[in-house]
């Protein structure tokens, strides 16, 4: 009997030290597998940084072209302007100067004309008064 407890003390305390492996086993792996999944945690961590810096230096990139482009813009519009009214002033000078013309050469045509009018007067005057001594 004795021979058979002994034996099956054996066979408890070689379970128990299966038993305590497996669990030590278990234990390493499951504090592997919690390093790893912190790993794995850091690592997407890391990444979501990194892609976070990059959305920011575009936006950043895409702010500034947009203030560069709405500048330039700007620019183009207040030259465009300048243009327009630049044009707006050189009409309004050449219609005053044609006008002037017009006026100029109306007044040396009416000049013209009373000359000639006055000319052709003094003809007829000239005319009627030798007509008149001939009777």
């Amino acid at each position: 009997k004795w021979a058979e407890t002994y034996h099956q003390q054996r066979l408890a305390d070689g379970l128990s030290s299966q038993s305590d492996t497996h669990a030590e086993a278990l234990d390493a792996q499951r504090i592997a597998h919690e390093k790893a999944m912190a790993l794995l945690v850091e690592a997407k961590e890391a990444e979501m940084t990194k892609r976070e810096a990059e959305l920011a230096e575009m936006e950043s990139s895409y702010a500034s072209r947009i203030e560069v482009m709405s500048s330039r813009n700007e620019e183009m519009e207040t030259a465009h302007s300048n243009a327009k009214d630049l044009h707006e002033k050189e009409k309004r000078e050449l219609e005053s100067s044609h006008a002037e013309a017009i006026r100029s050469y109306e007044a040396t045509l009416t000049e013209a004309h009373k000359e000639k009018l006055a000319s052709v007067e003094a003809a007829a005057a000239a005319k009627l008064e030798g007509m008149q001594r001939m009777h």
